[in-house]
């Protein structure tokens, strides 16, 4: 629940005044002899005058292990704005700023994450919003086309970005190509792997 409001837990009553608003989901449990039953209440608390104008983060965010991911808040240009970024309800440490990066995505750092905007006039609380790992998987990146020598050798190149350690699969297909019906293949392919400075990268 917001901040300065408070469940009596004999009666079930909610009572007291908010100082933030926002969007809240208050589960409601009640137990008897019987057992328990629940109920999930949306709580919206519209903003005091002169709070900050802060607009809506998105629902979710999905990222491949080992991307960056950033989370930003945008907020109408106003003096004495402070933020605090929550994960999972549980405020992070130094996230102060509009912004908050995560270097290199794990499951670690999967959560749902929302950011509490104030001012002299309240605070405003946004999200959360949902951070999900998506583990890579293979992707078949394939061309076709004619193999000569020298400058008419094919060339090929593809991009790994992110800190994350992986293991990439390349391979060359020639006589294997004659069942697809295919007249001039390779009979004999050969790869050879260089780096972006030109090194020539031997296998492993």
């Amino acid at each position: 629940m917001p901040a300065g409001l408070s469940i009596d837990p004999v009666t079930g009553e909610v009572s007291g005044t908010p100082n933030q608003s926002g969007r809240f989901e208050v589960l409601v449990e009640a137990t008897n002899s019987s057992g328990t039953g629940s109920f999930l209440y949306i709580l919206e608390v519209a903003p005091q005058a002169g709070s900050p104008v802060v607009s809506t983060l998105p629902i979710e965010i999905r990222e491949i292990e080992g991307m960056p991911v950033t989370l930003n808040v945008e907020v109408a240009d106003q003096p004495g704005l402070a933020y605090q970024w929550f994960k999972d309800g549980e405020a992070l440490s130094g996230a102060d700023t509009e912004t908050v990066l995560i270097d290199s995505i794990s499951a670690a750092d999967e959560g749902d994450y929302s950011v509490v905007v104030s001012n002299a006039n309240g605070a405003v609380l946004e999200g959360p919003i949902r951070v999900r790992m998506v583990r890579e998987s293979l992707f078949n990146i394939s061309t076709r086309g004619f193999v000569g020598s020298n400058s008419e050798k094919m060339i090929a190149g593809f991009i790994l970005s992110g800190t994350q350690t992986r293991q990439v699969l390349i391979r060359g297909l020639g006589k294997s190509l004659e069942k697809s019906g295919i007249a001039a293949f390779l009979q004999n392919p050969r790869l050879e792997l260089f780096n972006i400075e030109g090194q020539e990268i031997k296998a492993g």
